[in-house]
């Protein structure tokens, strides 16, 4: 039940974030953005079952207690986003008007 509600939110979910790269990013850093994302993504995936059949062999609970906690905690990679799409987006007067 609970791997079935988690992979219909990822279905639902996972092309969102690629959506949302086109209102923040600029045209011309795109690409780059995307393909990071989906990087990060597939990075995820790979080390997500490993990492959490370790944690559960180690306690039954703890992985649960872990993702419990990152998704309590998010603040540190939200903040250190906003630095780096405030860096990469032109000035005001700069912005292109070409939409992806």
């Amino acid at each position: 039940m609970i791997a079935t509600l988690g992979s219909a939110v990822s279905g639902f979910l996972g092309s969102a974030t690629d959506a949302m790269l086109r209102s923040i990013i600029g045209v011309r850093d795109y690409p780059k953005a995307l393909s990071l994302n989906r990087g990060r993504d597939a990075t995820i995936n790979i080390a997500g079952n490993p990492v959490g059949g370790f944690l559960y062999g180690v306690a039954p609970w703890l992985p649960f207690l872990v993702t419990a906690c990152c998704m309590r905690f998010p603040v540190p990679p939200r903040v250190a986003f906003a630095r780096r799409v405030r860096r990469m987006r032109p000035p005001r007067g700069r912005r292109s008007s070409v939409t992806l």
